[in-house]
């Protein structure tokens, strides 16, 4: 199997994971962790033993006072893929996401901060 290490979805550090090149695959792509490689046959599934995280979706936190926009989208195709009692994870930071409801009882988990030693 052929494996890829993403350095992230829609700015570098932000949003990268492990996928698994599955050439048969005919899956739809949702943005987060089913994706179509622009030249080849197949997909690219996400096969990190982490769940998922937010950030894979295209949501950006705003941290350090820097407003990244709105993640409403994110979030929503997040909360549409991730099965019954799923896992999806948050970065440390603010998320701007308005008018999601979590019909499907996804469980979400924040990082915590570090603190210093």
């Amino acid at each position: 199997p052929v494996f890829v290490r993403t350095s992230g979805r829609t700015v570098a550090g932000v949003g990268g994971a492990l996928y698994k090149y599955v050439p048969a695959s005919v899956e739809a792509p949702n943005l987060g962790t089913i994706f179509v490689h622009s030249s080849l046959p197949g997909r690219l599934i996400y096969a990190d033993v982490a769940p998922p995280n937010v950030d894979m979706f295209g949501a950006i936190p705003d941290f350090g006072g820097v407003n990244n926009g709105d993640d409403t989208a994110a979030f929503a195709n997040a909360l549409t893929v991730l099965p019954v009692g799923g896992t999806l994870l948050l970065n440390l930071g603010t998320y701007r996401a308005v008018g999601l409801v979590n019909y499907r009882a996804i469980n979400l988990i924040g990082r915590k901060a570090s603190r210093p030693t």
